[in-house]
């Protein structure tokens, strides 16, 4: 569990972890297979879904590694912060590096960046900290998906969005 929480692990742990968890509900006490009455998509469901909460370990290895994500959005973590912000971010947002080398768990994180805007919605206030085109500040989406083609010309895809507003009264 540990080692989930550090980095991505790859999808052949994942799969052993997971055969492991179902052998445990669909094996007799002989060890002789039983027959399977549910699916193990339906038995990962939620509870209040029907199924038993049984995480599956690709969604728990994810959920884990987004709590660094996390503390590092919200600038929680003292020197490890520090070291990450001046090696990797280099005074730039989370949401727009594209530094994908260096550190096993730097490279986890670059590898679900997809998933981080997932759940994020911005609060834009005065604009001063909400980036134009990275942050889902419009509808939970960030505007670099729903306008990608006019992404890919913008002169600065960091821009925010006090900088971009228009001053015409």
């Amino acid at each position: 569990m540990y080692m989930m929480g550090m980095y991505i692990l790859p999808e052949g742990v994942h799969s052993a972890f997971d055969k492991e968890l179902a052998r445990f509900f669909w094996h007799a006490g002989d060890g002789r297979p039983k027959y399977h009455m549910v699916k193990w998509a339906d038995i990962c469901l939620p509870k209040d879904r029907g199924g038993l909460g049984i995480r599956a370990s690709h969604r728990m290895n994810v959920a884990l590694m987004l709590r660094w994500v996390w503390r590092i959005l919200q600038a929680d973590g003292g020197l490890w912060l520090q070291l990450i912000k001046a090696k990797y971010l280099r005074g730039g947002p989370l949401l727009a590096c594209s530094l994908a080398n260096g550190l096993q768990s730097w490279k986890s994180i670059q590898s679900i960046k997809n998933d981080i805007s997932l759940g994020l919605l911005v609060s834009v206030g005065n604009g001063s900290g909400t980036q134009f085109w990275l942050d889902p500040w419009l509808d939970g989406e960030p505007l670099r998906l729903r306008f990608p083609r006019l992404f890919a010309i913008c002169d600065d895809p960091t821009i925010l969005v006090s900088a971009s507003a228009l001053e015409d009264g």
